[in-house]
């Protein structure tokens, strides 16, 4: 009877452990779209473990820089840096798909108006997003 409580106790244990364990498919990636910065601009969005820089295709510049956590297919970011007018304070929650190399980001709330139609068409479309290869330096 001990036997079968000892390993009842490890696999709940493990269970609630590997739960815990959330897998960020955006991590250590690179993907290239548009951005409406008021307008339609090609743009380069770099993930890394904690923040999401956005920079401007042609010429690298920096267009905003932002924290985010993943729960499930929701991502929410604040801004770190940036030009915007959104403040540090405003949260972006968008839903995102990954289908093979592309990706669409879908906005479900922004505190901040003018960030929310920034990944939208002029329709009200999401833009779509092709995975790059990181480059490095």
């Amino acid at each position: 009877m001990k036997n079968i409580t000892l390993l009842l106790f490890i696999f709940l244990f493990s269970s609630a452990t590997f739960a815990q364990i959330s897998v960020n498919p955006l991590k250590n990636t690179q993907w290239k779209g548009t951005v409406n910065v008021p307008d339609a601009t090609g743009t380069i969005i770099t993930f890394d473990s904690v923040k999401v820089v956005f920079k401007e295709m042609m010429t690298g510049a920096p267009i905003e820089e932002l924290s985010y956590t993943i729960e499930g297919n929701i991502i929410s970011m604040k801004k770190t840096a940036g030009s915007s007018p959104c403040t540090e304070a405003q949260v972006s929650k968008l839903s995102f798909e990954i289908f093979k190399d592309k990706m669409i980001l879908k906005v479900i709330s922004d505190d901040c108006t003018i960030r929310a139609v920034a990944f939208t068409d002029e329709n009200g479309n999401p833009y779509g997003w092709s995975k790059e290869s990181i480059q490095t330096k």
